[in-house]
């Protein structure tokens, strides 16, 4: 069974306010010298626009949902009733009796108009908060 309060240690630190908003920020390096440049280099250059994130109010409450619920389903992983729902899982993989169990996870819904930066968001709140990379405890 994972060391969850060794999981939680190896978080990265949440973010809030202006620091937040700093680091979820991709603006990416512009120099004029690009106008010079034969016109492939130029269609390359373009690319970068396609990195372009300004962060909005709606992405530091997508922040902040996903890194608490991470939290919080982290700090479950160790209970009783998660032990017994991965033990009644095991069964009905393996064909063994199957109860069924009633379980919860976090969940939550990102609801907004089309278009308005939900996936983007998401994509870079969990970049933040993982800071690319996987947690693995031994």
């Amino acid at each position: 069974m994972p060391d969850t309060t060794q999981m939680l240690r190896a978080l990265l630190p949440m973010l809030s306010g202006e620091q937040l908003k700093q680091e979820l920020a991709d603006l990416p390096a512009y120099t004029g010298e690009i106008r010079e440049k034969d016109p492939a280099a130029r269609l390359l250059g373009l690319s970068d626009l396609y990195r372009v994130y300004v962060p909005s109010r709606m992405s530091a409450e997508i922040y902040s949902k996903l890194y608490l619920a991470m939290i919080r389903s982290l700090q479950k992983k160790g209970t009783k009733l998660a032990v017994e729902q991965r033990n009644e899982n095991a069964k009905g993989v393996h064909g063994q009796e199957y109860r069924g169990i009633l379980g919860g996870s976090d969940s939550f819904t990102i609801i907004g108009t089309s278009g308005i930066g939900k996936s983007s968001a998401i994509s870079r709140a969990i970049s933040l908060i993982t800071g690319n990379r996987i947690l693995e405890v031994r």
